[in-house]
């Protein structure tokens, strides 16, 4: 990345941070590397996209915002696209994962959990204003003792934050910048700005379409994983760890991904008041990438869907008693379960408003044919 992308990136988010710097002497060397990482996988990621499938993609400026919250965003600025992930997304997802595969309690059957500590692991996290924060203040560090426990902590993260980016690169190439900024009063969009717009039921059907999309590349790095596999090919880290096949990989997927959004608060559900939000509730999101999955499957003809079913269950309780362990609040699976229930009617309006959203966004669709279809 050069100096003048560097220094655009940091103009365009300086108003909730500007740019990190990853190569701050004053953290820790692992720390950068981390951050550098990221930043690595998700050009590689835009690339790949470039290559494969969307020729038209234009250049994304990809970087890390110097923010202590659980956030990221994209955002359009004349015909240039940017993506910020919050330094504090990378720090509570890391710390969360770090602390689960500390704890005995926890994937006990992965490693050697004697060689960890009995000492008391807390998630350091804290909630104002409805925002998330990496909490600095009580932050206490504690990593995986045993090696694999160590890697299998890594890879979770990896495919947490792997989703967030993937989410956001989805905005872009689904349109969604490309139509909001049209509809702006100002010569930029970004997701941080919704309030202006007075629909945001659309604007939570795009944040669906968005998941939608992360999904489908879970799905289709599957497929490039498997296809190795029968070729004869060795798997390299971190595959290795988390594919034998389809459902193991989604096992650990699904236990990231709702690990993630449990970050947020998970309450009951009131459709009243999830109409005037920007985004779809986080156990809402969670059902509907579950149903994607399920639908995938069907589509493709694939076995044992059921059993997939049946494990994505089983994942979402898992994760919430792993989610409870580190930060010492109410184990409440039930809550989850409820809400898939509560929200039936909600989440059935929204699958039909892509019927309404899908000609506003079409138009500034990098490849408009790869949409998804209307709704019948």
């Amino acid at each position: 990345m050069t100096k003048e992308e560097n220094e655009k990136f940091d103009a365009v988010f300086k108003d909730v941070g500007g740019r990190y710097y990853t190569d701050n002497k004053e953290n820790d060397e692992s720390f950068n590397i981390g951050l550098k990482q990221v930043i690595d996988d998700a050009e590689g990621f835009i690339k790949y996209l470039r290559r494969s499938r969307y020729v038209n993609l234009p250049y994304i400026n990809f970087n890390i915002i110097n923010n202590p919250t659980l956030n990221a965003c994209a955002v359009l600025v004349g015909d240039e696209y940017y993506i910020g992930l919050n330094v504090g997304s990378f720090l509570l997802v890391n710390d969360m994962f770090s602390k689960m595969f500390s704890n005995k309690e926890i994937f006990s059957n992965i490693g050697n959990v004697s060689l960890e500590t009995t000492s008391a692991k807390k998630l350091s996290r804290f909630i104002y204003n409805d925002e998330i924060y990496f909490n600095t203040k009580v932050f206490e560090s504690f990593l995986p003792q045993d090696p694999i426990r160590g890697s299998f902590s890594m890879m979770l993260s990896w495919l947490a934050i792997n989703y967030l980016v993937h989410h956001e690169i989805g905005h872009i190439i689904r349109g969604h910048c490309g139509y909001y900024k049209s509809i702006s009063y100002k010569q930029h969009w970004s997701e941080l700005e919704l309030k202006q717009f007075d629909n945001p039921f659309h604007f939570q059907t795009m944040e669906m379409d968005a998941d939608s999309f992360a999904v489908n590349y879970a799905f289709l790095s599957t497929d490039n994983v498997a296809q190795a596999k029968a070729d004869g090919k060795t798997i390299d880290y971190p595959w290795n760890l988390i594919y034998t096949d389809i459902e193991i990989f989604f096992h650990y997927w699904t236990f990231a991904i709702y690990s993630f959004h449990r970050l947020c608060n998970i309450e009951h559900f009131n459709e009243e008041e999830t109409n005037q939000l920007s985004h779809p509730p986080p156990s809402v999101r969670i059902s509907l990438m579950m149903n994607n999955i399920l639908s995938i499957m069907e589509k493709r003809n694939m076995p044992k869907i059921e059993s997939m079913s049946n494990m994505l269950v089983k994942t979402i309780v898992e994760a919430e008693l792993a989610f409870s362990k580190i930060t010492y609040e109410e184990n409440k699976p039930d809550i989850f379960f409820s809400n898939h229930v509560l929200s039936t009617n909600y989440t059935e309006k929204l699958m039909r408003n892509w019927n309404n959203v899908l000609p506003l966004i079409k138009p500034f669709a990098i490849a408009p044919e790869s949409l998804p279809p209307p709704v019948t």
